[in-house]
């Protein structure tokens, strides 16, 4: 779940780059980005922590992949100054 799903608030088109990014990151590593050892852990880590960079798990990423990967994982990219669209 993206942090806006998670708090309830208005989902907006940033969900769905955010629930990407987590597919990409996914694909990519075979890890997913958020790991808890509790559902409120877990949730905390989303709406609170940046995910790893690919790097963490995968030297080989390029770097421009890591930049669109931590774009699309991003929270309140709207307050951030990032453009997503």
């Amino acid at each position: 779940m993206s942090p806006e799903q998670v708090q309830e608030d208005s989902i907006i088109n940033q969900t769905d780059l955010f629930s990407l990014g987590i597919v990409m990151c996914e694909l990519l590593t075979g890890k997913h980005p958020f790991v808890a050892d509790s559902f409120s852990r877990l949730i905390h880590k989303i709406i609170n922590e940046r995910s790893p960079p690919l790097s963490t798990y995968r030297s080989d990423a390029p770097e421009i992949l890591e930049k669109i990967v931590y774009t699309t994982l991003c929270k309140r990219a709207r307050k951030s100054g990032i453009q997503l669209a």
